[in-house]
């Protein structure tokens, strides 16, 4: 397999790393472009560099950042930087699903019939996504989620641990639903949900 960068020094990207050696991905590096006192040192027994230019046409990247997906996706696409498809061997993707460039897939995920998951969404430990859905890019669904089938789930949408999308719902554009809400309506673009059964909420 291609070498394998991570995008990201914090607590998250130990569990990327583990992902990604389990699904037999050499990691080659840490990339930190916030902090230049981490440059240079290991954590989680990873090297640190600086973000850069790809060291070669093979190098590939995950996002183990928090934040805006998209952004870090595009600041690294503009140095040339090309995502990585990281399965983890645990996950079950269907085989009419699509799954881009960029996504994180993790243990114990399920990914239903004619779906398709967006390039540099990260789809967590133990969430589920139905069939014929659509996961945009630059989407995190969280651990236990569990979204139906038949939904659509924008760019850069959020949905929070434990939450469950009715059949058929659709969260907007940068839409978030909140850890353990009950989505039984579309959320609109920029919509804040939260609850059982889910209401807008201000933040």
């Amino acid at each position: 397999m291609a070498a394998l960068y991570i995008a990201g020094t914090g607590a998250f990207a130990a569990e990327i790393k583990e992902y990604a050696r389990d699904a037999g991905h050499d990691v080659v590096a840490l990339i930190e472009w916030l902090d230049p006192a981490r440059v240079g040192s290991r954590i989680h027994d990873v090297p640190v560099i600086a973000l850069g230019p790809p060291p070669d046409e093979g190098a590939r990247f995950v996002i183990a950042s928090g934040g805006d997906l998209d952004e870090v996706a595009g600041e690294f696409g503009a140095l040339g930087w090309r995502g990585a498809e990281l399965m983890h061997p645990g996950a079950h993707v269907a085989a009419s699903a699509t799954v881009a460039t960029g996504a994180v897939i993790g243990p114990g995920v399920v990914v239903g019939a004619e779906t398709a998951v967006g390039g540099h969404s990260r789809l967590a430990r133990g969430a589920l996504v139905g069939h014929h859905t659509r996961i945009g890019s630059a989407v995190s669904v969280n651990p236990g989620a569990n979204i139906a089938g038949n939904c659509v789930i924008g760019d850069g949408a959020f949905v929070g641990m434990g939450a469950v999308v009715t059949p058929g719902v659709n969260v907007g554009e940068r839409g978030i639903v909140a850890a353990g809400a009950l989505v039984l309506r579309d959320v609109a673009p920029g919509e804040r949900v939260q609850g059982v059964p889910a209401a807008p909420y201000e933040s």
